[in-house]
């Protein structure tokens, strides 16, 4: 007996793209800004939105940036930068100290680099010992 159900969705197309901004968005004119803008975006940047949860965020990041990324690269940066700071961030006067002592920057390099060498090794699991030997940190 299983205690979840998988659904399979069908990705996101051109039209469903307004109903899901209207959604995530209460002001109409930021709605309208939005969904013009992506009339003219990038066909990479386009290829993005296909998911609820990457068009989840990608409005999230455009809210807070008012300008869409020009490249799927840009959107992950952002997509980064945006998880790591709102996860503390809307949480009143707390800032988490970081327990591994690393900068955002230099996570964000180690992830990076974790996997580049894990797409590189076609590995899904990496040996520690590896990790350490090619580390740049």
């Amino acid at each position: 007996r299983h205690l979840f159900k998988n659904y399979e969705l069908l990705p996101l197309g051109e039209s469903d793209r307004p109903n899901f901004i209207k959604k995530l968005i209460k002001n109409k004119e930021d709605q309208k800004a939005l969904i013009v803008k992506l009339s003219s975006a990038s066909e990479g940047v386009i290829d993005l939105l296909k998911t609820p949860l990457l068009m989840t965020f990608f409005v999230h990041i455009y809210q807070g940036r008012r300008k869409l990324p020009n490249s799927n690269s840009e959107f992950f940066d952002e997509l980064f930068s945006t998880i790591l700071s709102r996860h503390d961030g809307l949480k009143a006067a707390y800032d988490r100290p970081s327990k591994c002592g690393f900068t955002d920057k230099e996570l964000f390099d180690l992830l990076y680099f974790l996997s580049d060498l894990l797409i590189k090794s076609q590995k899904l699991l990496c040996n520690p010992s590896l990790i350490r030997r090619e580390s740049p940190i």
